[in-house]
C-alpha cells in the first residue's frame, strides 16, 4: 500500500495521461510503453534503486530515465518518465499505470 497523498498523486497523473494520450490516439500505445518501462525497472534493481534514491539528484535521474527510453517509446511517454524522475516521483510509476488502466476501463468498458 502506498501513501494516500502518492495514490492522489497517481490518480491525478493517470486522468491527465489518458487526456493527453487519447488527443494524440496513442491511449493503448502509452499504457504499454509505461509497462514496458516498468518491466524494465523490475529486471534491472540497480536502474529501480538509482531512479528512486534520495542520493541522486532530481536532474541526474531525469537525465538518466532520457537516456534509456530515447527513441524507444512515445515522445509522450519519454517526456512523462523524465518528469517522474526529474520530480523524485518515479516510486510512483506502478500505482500511476495501475490507476491509468483504471481510467481506460472507465471510459472504454
Amino acid at each position: 500500500m502506498i501513501p494516500e497523498e502518492d495514490a492522489q498523486i497517481a490518480r491525478a497523473y493517470a486522468n491527465v495521461i489518458f487526456e493527453l494520450a487519447g488527443q494524440m490516439d496513442a491511449t493503448d500505445q502509452v499504457l504499454a510503453e509505461l509497462e514496458q518501462f516498468q518491466s524494465v525497472l523490475d529486471g534491472l534493481p540497480l536502474l529501480k534503486r538509482v531512479l528512486t534514491s534520495p542520493a541522486i539528484s532530481h536532474k541526474a535521474k531525469a537525465w538518466l530515465t532520457e537516456q534509456v527510453v530515447a527513441g524507444r517509446v512515445h515522445d509522450f511517454v519519454a517526456r512523462f518518465l523524465a518528469f517522474l524522475a526529474a520530480s523524485g516521483r518515479m516510486r510512483i510509476l506502478g500505482p500511476v499505470i495501475q490507476q491509468y488502466r483504471k481510467v481506460i476501463d472507465r471510459h472504454v468498458g
